[in-house]
């Protein structure tokens, strides 16, 4: 189930790589896959796969929750719940593709209106942008996640110190502290009220941060970044200038020789 928290990123990274219909043979790929592992469930029994698969309605254990154990079970299990979570989502999705992950391709509307990208510029689409973008994307889907079981760690607990360190300007020490109450709260069996809220306030710490502080533009920069990437993009010319002149020297030794 993780894998469908990738999906909105993954969709808006297809779209800025290829445009619209060029990421139609992806998606393809992607269903297909999806398709030909159910098969055998599919012969088995159709229908109750089919049914069992897409129970949106389904109810979730109250005693297995670990981040929504602070409400009562009946909140906990009613379907207003579950349906603001699923508009929350859905929301900050499109706040964050409008900010920051459509951002190097013109935005959100200009992103979605190429049918067709024949030239992509590459360097839009650098490493660091994939990553943020994948990463934000899924925990968005954890922080609006319906019920998060103990195994549900492994969804996202690896992506923790790269998204932390997006916020530039958090403070190190609350940087270090979230990561450890984060773990503390996930190693406490069974889950209790104040450890499930203290998660919970946690995940939106860490999103207001990188709504806040994560890429901020250069007039935001502190000054002294900018000043240390000058300096260096200064000191490597000079040092390549130095070395084509001892080349050049040496070759006319040579040739005087």
């Amino acid at each position: 189930m993780n894998v469908l928290l990738f999906a909105p990123a993954l969709l808006v990274l297809l779209v800025q790589s290829f445009g619209v219909l060029g990421s139609v043979p992806y998606l393809t790929i992607c269903a297909l896959w999806q398709i030909l592992s159910c098969i055998p469930f599919l012969l088995a029994n159709p229908i109750g796969y089919l049914v069992g698969s897409f129970n949106f309605g389904r109810k979730f254990f109250y005693i297995w929750t670990v981040n929504w154990k602070f409400l009562p079970e009946e909140v906990f299990l009613s379907t207003r719940l579950a349906v603001v979570l699923l508009v929350a989502h859905l929301v900050v999705l499109v706040l964050f593709a409008v900010k920051y992950w459509c951002k190097p391709t013109g935005g959100l509307l200009k992103t979605f209106s190429q049918l067709l990208i024949l030239d992509n510029d590459w360097e839009q689409m650098s490493p660091h942008h994939i990553l943020k973008t994948l990463l934000v994307g899924n925990f968005i889907g954890i922080v609006f996640c319906r019920s998060l079981h103990f195994q549900f760690y492994v969804w996202y607990y690896h992506s923790l110190p790269y998204l932390l360190f997006l916020c530039t300007d958090m403070p190190m020490a609350l940087r270090f502290g979230l990561l450890l109450v984060i773990e503390i709260v996930w190693n406490i069996f069974p889950s209790a009220a104040i450890p499930s809220l203290v998660l919970q306030i946690s995940h939106y710490v860490i999103l207001g941060a990188l709504w806040w502080y994560a890429e901020l533009p250069p007039r935001r920069l502190r000054p002294g970044l900018q000043v240390h990437r000058e300096e260096e993009k200064r000191r490597r010319m000079e040092k390549r200038i130095r070395c084509a002149e001892r080349r050049e020297r040496a070759l006319q030794k040579a040739k005087q020789t």
